[in-house]
């Protein structure tokens, strides 16, 4: 979880807009809290997908939390975060390392894997089914390394088949291509892009694509090109549409002058984004793969749309043919006149995009923010923005504090870092606890706020779901926990501890496999199994010199010295 000391400024607000509620909207919203960083919602709003980081590995894992059950871990390490999920929620599509050195005979950069994790930065498009684990559709025709967004998969069709692709292609770093992707039969389609002006050519040009419909057959996003009259050369919202009788695509410039476009709805008949003016639009298929387009009354990100296109969301507003004469209205302003509202609560991303998704009845709205209802640290979350709001839901952890074995003063620290990744109705009630020598649990309390030189404080966001350990009083080694609450329930975290090295475990037996015979041959192959990801319920887990940091290489190492006859590092 991050944090951050002061608010952001917010973009995008409609000031005094007068609004007209929809007949029957008199429900509370409510604010469901997640646990993972979320970038899409499922059609019925139950489900959400994104990503979690996992100190423990070091790396981010694309995650589905099911409100009110879970989470399920993908277990393929995720590039930026982003994930996307098929509207019949059986398949996931993200980003993740070229692990694979996939399409190296035709680069120029020769692959390293002692640099592997330099490689892990290239992006090369995944997805995962629920039946048949995840899966590399590597990189485009005569794709390449360029960099991180090679690949990058931005929509998803209904089913999971078709993907909405954006990779370099033709050489190294250019161009750069829209590409619909068809994982039932492992084929990419690069996109049209329009015509240049002599001396150019439509191959040094760039599409790039956000989104796709259900069917696969119709993608929007932007060409980048001249217009009719040869004067601008920037993107202009775009698009695609495949004509299934003749398995042809033609390309539609919806706006000359520029713009880009960047939700289409699940029917494929309402696209929305941006015009040349920067004001936020939906544009409705007509006869003929014509578009109307309709001004929604705000200059503004539109990133969210529902099945039918009834409903825009976007940075920081909504949109409804029944609401405020159908122009845009201010989220705040909308949440208010249902009677809700989140004190100390801010929408808010400095990374990207706010709202990430919308349900198909238009009343869950997955939102990302600010929470600086603690005086001494502010913290971003992701949740669900619940229109009709709900009955509460007890907290749950995703994922527990991790122990850290190097803690101590130095010059510019920030202190020791512990984030806990807990769901649940807002609000949720954080108490850190630290074990005494006594055995009690006794809770801390923020000492110096505003002060983050950890040299300088004990203890601060101990209401937050971050920690932030200080060094001012040589106090801090020890264990610690968590408890998370709402109104409806409550969930303590494992224990973890915060300490240096002179506190460090020692390594495990070199009775690997607990059956009372060591040294054996036995041990030594338990435990390369167990490396591998085997099962074996007796043994140790592969942390074997519990350092709270596997798998590495210096488990392997300090098995082989205890193993040897020699000391554990």
């Amino acid at each position: 979880m991050l944090s951050r000391k002061r608010s952001l400024a917010v973009a995008g607000r409609v000031c005094g807009a007068s609004l007209v509620l929809a007949a029957g909207a008199v429900a509370q919203p409510t604010l469901i809290i997640s646990g993972v960083a979320v970038t899409d919602i499922s059609p019925d709003g139950s489900k959400v997908v994104g990503s979690i980081y996992d100190a423990n590995a070091l790396a981010s894992f694309p995650t589905i939390e099911t409100r009110g059950v879970g989470t399920q871990r993908i277990t393929r390490p995720i590039i930026g975060g982003y994930a996307r999920m098929s509207p019949d929620m059986t398949t996931v599509s993200f980003d993740a390392g070229n692990l694979e050195n996939l399409n190296n005979a035709s680069n120029t950069i020769t692959y390293n894997p002692a640099i592997a994790n330099q490689w892990e930065r290239v992006a090369v498009g995944h997805i995962w089914t629920n039946t048949g684990g995840v899966f590399n559709i590597g990189p485009a025709t005569n794709g390449n390394r360029c960099d991180f967004t090679m690949n990058t998969i931005s929509g998803i069709s209904g089913t999971g088949r078709y993907l909405a692709v954006t990779g370099w292609t033709n050489g190294l770093c250019g161009p750069y291509r829209a590409t619909r992707y068809d994982s039932l039969t492992d084929t990419f389609t690069q996109l049209p892009v329009s015509q240049a002006p002599p001396p150019s050519n439509q191959f040094s040009l760039a599409t790039r694509v956000f989104d796709i419909s259900d069917d696969g057959d119709t993608l929007v996003g932007g060409d980048n090109n001249w217009n009719t009259n040869f004067t601008i050369r920037q993107y202009r919202a775009a698009v695609w549409t495949r004509n299934p009788a003749t398995n042809t695509w033609s390309l539609n410039v919806l706006d000359p002058n520029g713009g880009e476009l960047y939700r289409i709805s699940g029917d494929g008949q309402v696209v929305t984004g941006r015009d040349a003016t920067g004001q936020a639009c939906r544009w409705v298929r007509g006869a003929g793969n014509t578009w109307t387009k309709f001004p929604l009354g705000i200059n503004a990100l539109p990133t969210s749309i529902n099945h039918d296109g009834s409903v825009i969301a976007g940075d920081l507003f909504i949109w409804r043919a029944d609401l405020n004469g159908g122009q845009a209205v201010d989220l705040y302003t909308h949440i208010a006149n249902l009677g809700g509202g989140f004190p100390g609560i801010t929408f808010a991303n400095p990374f990207g995009a706010i709202t990430w998704g919308i349900s198909d009845d238009g009343t869950r709205i997955a939102i990302r923010g600010v929470n600086e209802t603690n005086l001494c640290l502010s913290t971003f979350f992701t949740a669900v923005l619940d229109l009709d709001g709900g009955p509460c839901e007890a907290p749950r952890i995703a994922l527990d504090p991790v122990s850290e074995l190097e803690g101590g003063p130095t010059a510019g620290n920030f202190g020791m870092i512990f984030n806990v990744m807990a769901s649940g109705t807002y609000p949720l009630n954080y108490s850190w606890q630290k074990q005494d020598t006594n055995g009690a649990w006794v809770e801390l309390i923020d000492d110096n706020c505003g002060v983050f030189d950890a040299r300088f404080f004990d203890a601060t966001g101990t209401r937050t779901p971050q920690l932030r350990l200080g060094f001012r009083n040589d106090a801090w080694r020890g264990q610690y926990r968590v408890v998370v609450s709402n109104s409806c329930g409550e969930v303590t975290s494992q224990t973890f501890t915060a300490c240096d090295a002179s506190c460090a475990p020692a390594c495990d037996s070199i009775d690997f496999n607990n059956n009372q015979v060591f040294p054996e041959d036995q041990d030594v192959i338990d435990f390369f199994n167990v490396l591998s990801g085997a099962a074996c319920p007796a043994c140790n887990d592969i942390d074997f010199n519990n350092n709270q940091v596997f798998p590495e290489d210096q488990d392997v190492i300090d098995f082989f010295n205890v193993l040897a006859g020699g000391t554990c590092s």
